[in-house]
C-alpha cells in the first residue's frame, strides 16, 4: 500500500469530511461510489486517504490503493496496475478469470504470470476489451465485503487510466465498489476534469474538498517553542495548507529570507519537490533552476539570459511548468514567479552547485549593468565562482544597508568580504565594526566579541570607533551573562574618552546598571524620539527599583508617546526601550499594557532578524503570561527563548529560559482531584526558606529589599552571572517565577 499511516494528531482529522466519507461508504451499491478528493499540493490529501483506509478497513471493506506518481504509472493503466497489484497476485481471484480476460490483463499487470512489458499503446477495440476484463476482475470480490479503491495523484494519470475510470463510473457492477480520486485540480487534465464535473452533475460523483485548515487547527500543527507573533506569521504564509504548516514548523520559520535566499527545507518536503522536478523535461528543469536565482517576480528576458535557452525552447518549457503548477504568470504574460516559496527553495537546494555558481554570476552581470541596488547585487556576488576583490566595498555597503533588517544576511556578506580581503584585519576598522554589529544582532555572540575586539585593540582606529566597539562588546557580554566584564571594559574605556565618546559609553553603563546615572541630557540631544523614550523608560525602571513610584510614573508617561510614534525603521535600534517600558508598566500593575510592549518589540525583532533581542523579550512575555494564568503561553515563550538563546550562542540566556520550566509546570492546570505540585505563596509555611542554602537565603533577603542583581553582586563581591545562577536556584526551590513572590515569602518569614 502506498498510503501514509493515519496521523495521531486530530489537526489533520477533518471531522466533517470524514463523516461525509463514512456516510457515502455506507450507501455504496451496485453503481460504483466515486469520491472526488480535490486539494492543492501538500494540502493533506494522501493523509486523508490514510484516514479513509482506516475507516473502511474497520468497517470490513477490502482496501486497495495506488498512486499515479509512482514509476508504474508511466505504463498504460499504470495507476490501476499499482492499485490492483495485491488483488492480481491473489490466486483465488485470478483463478476465476476467463482465459480471454486473463490474456488481455497480462498486457496491463506486470504481476500476472507470463506478463510481458506493457504496450506503448493499444487500439480502441483492445481498450474496450481491457475495460471489460477489468470490470470482471473487480467483480471477483465478494459482494458482501466490498472494495475501496484509493487512487492518489490522479492529475498525473495516463489517458488510458482516466478512460478506464470513466468506464467503471458508467456501469453497474456485480460487486460493491467505491473509488476515491485524489488529485490537484490546477494540474488535472481536461479529460479528468470533465469526467468528474459531469459525474457530479449526474450525482454519480461526490465531492470532498481538502480546503485550508481552520486557524485553530493550523496553530495546533505548530511546535511549542514559537512565539505567538511568529506562529501567526507562519499560519498566514501557509494559507491553511497542512503540509506547508508542518514544514514551517520544522524549520521554525519560512523557507526563504526577505530577499528570496533559501533558508532550507525539511528532507521530506525537499524529496517530494525533487520528485516533481524529476518528472520535468531537461529544459523544464533548467528553467526552474534559472528561476530560483531571480528575484520574484522576474521577467522573461532575465529568465532567458540565465537559462541560456532560445525563445522557442523557453516558451515550451514555460508551458510545461505552468501545467505542472510550478511557475505562474503575474499580472501579465511578461512577469513570472513560483507558485509556492517552498518550490523555489526546493529548486535552489536541489540544483547542481556548479550550475548555480554560474547562474549567480550571470545574474550579477545583469544587475551590475542596470546599476541595481547593492543589496541585490551582493546576494549574487557572494555566490559567484569568481569575485573581484574590488567588490568588497559593494558587499560592505550592502551589509550596512541590511544591518537592521537582516543582520544574519549582512554578517554572511561581511564574512565573504573578509575572505576576499585575505583576513579579518585586512578590513578597515569601520568595516570590522560593522561586521561585529551584525554578529551581535544575529549571532554567534562569541564571534562578535572577537571581531569587535579587533577594532577595540586597533591602534589606528579612531577613538569613536574603539568606544563604539567597546559599547557593543559590553552589550554582548550582558547577553552572555557576564555583565561585570562588560562594565569593567566600559569603565576602562571611559578613563581616556573625550566628551562625545563619553556619552556613548555612559549610555551603555546605564543599561548595564540602572543605578549608575540619571542624566537625561544626552537623550534630549539625540536625533530620534525613540532614543529619548529609551532613556526615560530605563530611568523609570531605575526609579521603580529605588521605590520612587511617583517619579517612575512621570518618566513612563514621558516615554510612552516617544516610543509609540516612531516608525519601525527608527524604533528597531531602540527595541530595549519597549523592554524597559514593559518592565515599568508591569511593576506598576499594568500587565496587559506591558505584554503589549513585549509583543510589539518581539514582532519587530523577529521580522528583522534581531535575534539577540528576542530571548529577553520572550522571557518577559512568559513571566507576564504565567502571572496571568496562561501556563501554556508562558511555556511556549520560554521554550522559544531557550531555542533562540542556543542559536545565538548564549548558554546564559538558554539556561535562564530553562529555569522557568519548573514554575510553569507548577502553574499548569491539573485534573480534578489530582495533587497539585505547588501552592500559592500566600499559603506556604515560612519554613520553606529552610530549603535554601545560607547564600541563597542571603540573596533572597536582599531581593526582598529591592536590590538589583548588580547591586547584590557588588555587595557580596560576586559576579553578576553567579547571582543569576543563585536566583535560578531560588526560583526553582521555592517554585516561584518572580522576584516579588520571593519578597512575599521572605516578608512572611520576617514577621
Amino acid at each position: 500500500m502506498f498510503l501514509e499511516p493515519a496521523p495521531a494528531t486530530t489537526a489533520y482529522s477533518r471531522f466533517e469530511e470524514l463523516s461525509r466519507f463514512t456516510d457515502l461508504l455506507e450507501r455504496a451499491g451496485r453503481r460504483p461510489c466515486v469520491i472526488d478528493l480535490a486539494g492543492d499540493r501538500w494540502s493533506g490529501k494522501t493523509r486523508m486517504l490514510g484516514d479513509f483506509a482506516t475507516i473502511a478497513t474497520n468497517a470490513g471493506w477490502k482496501v486497495l490503493g495506488g498512486s499515479a506518481a509512482l514509476p508504474t504509472a508511466e505504463l498504460l493503466f499504470g495507476v490501476f496496475a499499482h492499485a490492483l497489484d495485491d488483488l492480481i497476485r491473489d490466486t483465488n481471484v485470478t483463478s476465476r478469470l476467463l482465459p480471454a480476460d486473463r490474456q488481455r490483463l497480462v498486457r496491463v499487470f506486470p504481476a500476472l504470470e507470463g506478463a510481458a512489458e506493457g504496450p506503448a499503446s493499444v487500439s480502441s477495440s483492445e481498450c474496450y476489451h481491457i475495460f471489460v476484463a477489468m470490470r470482471r476482475l473487480l467483480e471477483t470480490t465478494d459482494r458482501k465485503e466490498g472494495m475501496l479503491l484509493l487512487l492518489d495523484d490522479m492529475h498525473l494519470a495516463d489517458d488510458a487510466s482516466v478512460d478506464l475510470l470513466g468506464c467503471l463510473m458508467s456501469h453497474d457492477l456485480d460487486a460493491t465498489l467505491s473509488l476515491v480520486i485524489a488529485h490537484r485540480p490546477r494540474q488535472s487534465g481536461p479529460a479528468l476534469r470533465i469526467l468528474l464535473r459531469e459525474g457530479a452533475a449526474q450525482r454519480r460523483v461526490h465531492q470532498i474538498a481538502v480546503g485550508p485548515l481552520s486557524r485553530q487547527s493550523a496553530l495546533a500543527l505548530l511546535p511549542d517553542d514559537l512565539s505567538d507573533s511568529q506562529r501567526e506569521v507562519l499560519v498566514d504564509h501557509a494559507g491553511g495548507n497542512a503540509g506547508l504548516l508542518r514544514a514551517f514548523g520544522e524549520l521554525r520559520g519560512l523557507p526563504l529570507r526577505h530577499d528570496g535566499t533559501p533558508v532550507g527545507l525539511p528532507p521530506w518536503l525537499l524529496d517530494r519537490c525533487a520528485a516533481e522536478f524529476h518528472r520535468l523535461s531537461h529544459e523544464g528543469r533548467r528553467v526552474v533552476n534559472a528561476a530560483t536565482v531571480l528575484d520574484a517576480p522576474f521577467t522573461l528576458e532575465a529568465l532567458r539570459a540565465v537559462a541560456q535557452l532560445d525563445d522557442a525552447v523557453l516558451l515550451d518549457a514555460l508551458d510545461e511548468l505552468a501545467t505542472a503548477d510550478i511557475l505562474e504568470f503575474v499580472g501579465n504574460v511578461r512577469l513570472l514567479r513560483f507558485t509556492s516559496p517552498a518550490l523555489r527553495a526546493a529548486a535552489y537546494l536541489s540544483a547542481r552547485p556548479g550550475w548555480l555558481l554560474g547562474a549567480h554570476a550571470r545574474v550579477a552581470e545583469i544587475l551590475d549593468a542596470r546599476s541595481a541596488p547593492v543589496e541585490r547585487l551582493a546576494r549574487h556576488l557572494a555566490k559567484a565562482p569568481r569575485i573581484d576583490p574590488s567588490r568588497v566595498a559593494v558587499l560592505m555597503d550592502a551589509s550596512r544597508n541590511r544591518l537592521w533588517t537582516d543582520p544574519a544576511q549582512a554578517a554572511s556578506w561581511c564574512a565573504v568580504a573578509a575572505e576576499l580581503s585575505g583576513s579579518l584585519t585586512a578590513l578597515s576598522p569601520e568595516q570590522r565594526l560593522l561586521y561585529g554589529k551584525t554578529l551581535a544582532l544575529a549571532g554567534p555572540l562569541n564571534r562578535a566579541l572577537e571581531v569587535l575586539d579587533s577594532v577595540r585593540r586597533e591602534s589606528s582606529a579612531p577613538d569613536r570607533l574603539a568606544a563604539e566597539a567597546t559599547r557593543w562588546r559590553a552589550w554582548v557580554w550582558a547577553l552572555l551573562g557576564d555583565v561585570e566584564v562588560g562594565r569593567k571594559e566600559v569603565l576602562s574605556a571611559m578613563q581616556s574618552a573625550d566628551a562625545q565618546t563619553l556619552v556613548l559609553l555612559d549610555e551603555m553603563l546605564l543599561m548595564l546598571d540602572l543605578d549608575t546615572s540619571e542624566d537625561l541630557t544626552r537623550y534630549d540631544q539625540a536625533r530620534w524620539p525613540a532614543a529619548h523614550g529609551h532613556g526615560r523608560a530605563m530611568l523609570a525602571v531605575a526609579r521603580m527599583r529605588q521605590g520612587d513610584r511617583s517619579s517612575a510614573e512621570t518618566l513612563i508617561e514621558q516615554a510612552r508617546p516617544l516610543l509609540a510614534k516612531p516608525p519601525e525603521t527608527e524604533l528597531v535600534e531602540y527595541l530595549y526601550g519597549l523592554y524597559w517600558l514593559a518592565e515599568a508598566d508591569a511593576c506598576l500593575g499594568r500587565p496587559d499594557v506591558a505584554l503589549g510592549h513585549y509583543t510589539r518589540a518581539l514582532r519587530i525583532a523577529e521580522d528583522r532578524g534581531i535575534l539577540s533581542c528576542a530571548p529577553h523579550l520572550a522571557l518577559g512575555s512568559a513571566m507576564l503570561l504565567l502571572q496571568q494564568g496562561d501556563a501554556t503561553g508562558a511555556a511556549r515563550h520560554a521554550g522559544y527563548a531557550k531555542r533562540i538563546g542556543e542559536s545565538i550562542g548564549s548558554r546564559y540566556l538558554a539556561d535562564l529560559a530553562d529555569t522557568m520550566e519548573h514554575p510553569i509546570r507548577a502553574a499548569a492546570p491539573h485534573p480534578a482531584g489530582a495533587d497539585s505540585p505547588s501552592r500559592e505563596p500566600d499559603n506556604r509555611s515560612t519554613s520553606e526558606l529552610d530549603m535554601l542554602s545560607e547564600r541563597e537565603r542571603e540573596i533572597a533577603i536582599l531581593v526582598s529589599g529591592g536590590r538589583t542583581n548588580m547591586q547584590i553582586a557588588r555587595q557580596l563581591d560576586l559576579s553578576h552571572k553567579t547571582v543569576e545562577t543563585y536566583m535560578a536556584r531560588i526560583f526553582k526551590k521555592l517554585t516561584v517565577s518572580s522576584r516579588s513572590q520571593v519578597a512575599t515569602i521572605v516578608g512572611r518569614f520576617a514577621t
